[in-house]
């Protein structure tokens, strides 16, 4: 089993990775994840919850995490968007190049969620490709589908963590390809699931945020902690 975890971009954080693959078989901790704040494309996440980084500081993590043999995945994890497909839109497609090209030249790797952002990279770049846990993967036709298109993993979709005949026939069939999200913070097949990326993804784009204030709220996490408190 190898541990696919979320960087603080801190040289702390990885000396404790370090200390841990040393007293581990195999390096337990074999790529590590994350994103710039606010960009261009967005993320899965608003950035009042992400390390606030800027691009200098991104390439020097991840020169540091590749010296020490380390991966590192960027998270192109936006939901599709039409006005922000890559082949259309100059902003998107200058900041994946430029993100691309801080990854290349180590066995890094890119997680998209869109099959787009998908085909950019796998026909302009030499880099891995994770499919994000936001397209919400959970069948054995869209693992096949994506493999065969030339994805390197899949994030499995959080509705099947606990199905185990399905897990132990992508143990069989998909050996090292799937992966799963251990600590989820949204509620169980929530409705509003897809609408919440998309606000987040919404909040940490430099051109589609409206809200540049301290004051930001999530309404969505705000909603989900209501329903698990009453």
């Amino acid at each position: 089993m190898k541990l696919y975890v979320p960087t603080t971009f801190t040289v702390l954080f990885i000396e404790h990775i370090k200390k841990l693959n040393k007293n581990t078989y195999g390096n337990i901790v074999d790529e590590v994840y994350g994103s710039l704040p606010l960009s261009s494309l967005g993320s899965a996440r608003p950035p009042i919850n992400l390390p606030q980084i800027n691009i200098e500081e991104l390439t020097q993590h991840v020169k540091y995490l590749n010296k020490v043999g380390i991966k590192f995945s960027y998270l192109l994890n936006a939901p599709y968007s039409e006005n922000l497909d890559p082949s259309k839109n100059k902003g998107v497609s200058k900041y994946i190049d430029t993100i691309a090209s801080i990854l290349e030249g180590y066995d890094n790797s890119i997680t998209v969620a869109s099959k787009e952002i998908f085909h950019y990279v796998k026909t302009r770049f030499n880099l891995r490709i994770i499919m994000s846990l936001v397209l919400n993967i959970k069948n054995k036709d869209d693992i096949e589908y994506f493999i065969n298109e030339g994805a390197d993993k899949i994030v499995l979709s959080t509705t099947r963590n606990r199905n185990f005949r399905f897990l132990k026939m992508c143990g069989n069939d998909f050996k090292g390809r799937i992966i799963l999200m251990a600590n989820e913070s949204c509620l169980f097949n929530c409705k509003d699931r897809l609408k919440h990326f998309l606000f987040a993804c919404q909040s940490s784009s430099i051109t589609q945020n409206k809200d540049s204030s301290n004051d930001f709220k999530d309404k969505y996490m705000l909603s989900c902690t209501r329903s698990l408190s009453e």
